[in-house]
């Protein structure tokens, strides 16, 4: 009886033999929590822009580089790249707050 204790102890504690450190983690329950989020968040801007709400301004900012000839097309958003770069930037800033 004694030794079927010990072995619910022993897993109780938190001791995981199979991890680098052989603790669990609360960091590696929060990054887990964090990706959950990104991942929501990449699964809701893919609704917006698949829906054509980003239609009417996404890729046609200013600074936007279109070239056209003939049968020959080259896009380079690139004021667009940055803009969504600063939105990023500023959203997992606000995030780690």
């Amino acid at each position: 009886m004694q030794k079927s204790i010990s072995k619910i102890a022993f897993w109780q504690s938190g001791f995981c033999p199979a991890r680098p450190g052989g603790l669990y983690s609360e960091e590696m329950n929060e990054a887990g929590k964090m990706l959950v989020l990104a991942g929501l968040l990449l699964i809701l801007a893919g609704a917006w822009l698949w829906s054509g709400l980003g239609r009417g301004w996404l890729g046609r900012l200013p600074g936007d580089f279109h070239y056209s000839r003939g049968d020959f097309h080259f896009y380079f958003p690139i004021t667009t790249c940055l803009f969504l770069g600063a939105l990023l930037t500023l959203a997992l800033w606000l995030f780690r707050k």
